[in-house]
């Protein structure tokens, strides 16, 4: 128990505190990130304009974006186009890839003049991750984007006998990474093996979804749409991809929508379908009878501003 006199001294001390982590109004707060050059939070937005009008000004600095789906949809392609989009608005990215090593890696990304990469993929705690993607900032301050192909790998490599525990530490790590560079950083995540996905898989599908989902500012799940033959009683693609939105913490919504795009083999990218009544609600998902989705009233989401949360 402080005697009067020590409380005095106590409160005088906190009174004259100046450190980094002093109280601030959020009038001085934006001050002086002003004068350090630090006010514009930094964005970078796809070129796929349904998937833009889904997102909401794109992707921000701080944000933490898990992209999912069954293995082998395209999750690692729409990353990369991702990348060569963010390449053409003059926004470089550094991979970290831990299924695909470094020269393969480089082929894959033929139409790409720069992106950043570890020379050798020598350490795998998500310590070391942390450490080369400020050393990428620092050494090429044009460097607005992470990749990571994938999370399982990282969590995995770290102690695989405690893995939701580190999936959780993990996460947090990489969140705290975002905002530290300010700058976007999406994680690539597997769903758990747990049934075939004949159907619209959802967040509850992400392996260790509890703390990925929670973590994630946006969740974007690549899947190619299947539908039943009736004739073999088997299930087949329709040529269909969707970029399905299940999270949006930007929007202030956890509704899900999506937009719709077809696989390009002889260019080997997705390209989004024109037309704009392809975005969808949660009405609209496809059913396995019906696999073409309904119309979307477009101006229920113009309408809607974005919330910061």
């Amino acid at each position: 128990m402080l005697t009067p006199q020590e409380k005095l001294k106590q409160d005088e001390k906190l009174y004259l505190y100046e450190g980094d982590d002093r109280i601030v109004s959020s009038t001085e707060f934006i001050e002086e990130e002003d004068k350090e050059g630090l006010g514009s939070s930094f964005s970078v937005d796809t070129t796929f304009p349904n998937l833009s009008k889904l997102l909401f000004s794109g992707f921000r600095g701080g944000q933490l974006i898990t992209i999912t789906g069954p293995s082998g949809q395209g999750k690692t392609t729409f990353a990369q186009m991702l990348t060569r989009q963010f390449e053409e608005q003059g926004v470089f990215s550094t991979w970290f890839s831990y299924e695909v090593g470094a020269s393969e890696l480089i082929r894959e990304f033929s139409k790409s003049k720069v992106f950043y990469l570890p020379r050798q993929m020598n350490g795998h705690s998500v310590q070391w991750l942390v450490e080369r993607a400020r050393e990428s900032k620092l050494k090429h301050p044009d460097m607005g984007a992470i990749f990571i192909d994938t999370l399982d790998e990282v969590v995995s490599l770290e102690r695989p006998s405690n893995y939701v525990t580190e999936t959780e530490f993990a996460v947090s790590e990489i969140k705290q990474l975002s905002i530290e560079l300010n700058i976007p950083i999406f994680q690539l995540a597997h769903l758990a093996k747990t049934r075939e996905y004949n159907e619209v898989p959802t967040e509850a599908d992400i392996k260790n979804s509890s703390s990925i989902y929670q973590k994630s500012d946006k969740v974007l799940m690549v899947w190619r749409q299947r539908e039943k033959n009736r004739d073999l009683s088997m299930y087949q693609y329709t040529g269909k991809t969707l970029i399905i939105m299940n999270k949006n913490r930007q929007k202030g919504s956890m509704m899900t929508k999506f937009s719709s795009f077809h696989f390009n083999e002889e260019s080997n990218e997705l390209v989004e379908d024109a037309n704009i009544d392809e975005i969808g609600g949660p009405n609209d998902m496809p059913s396995l009878s019906s696999p073409q989705p309904t119309s979307y009233d477009r101006k229920s989401i113009e309408k809607e501003p974005p919330i910061d949360l």
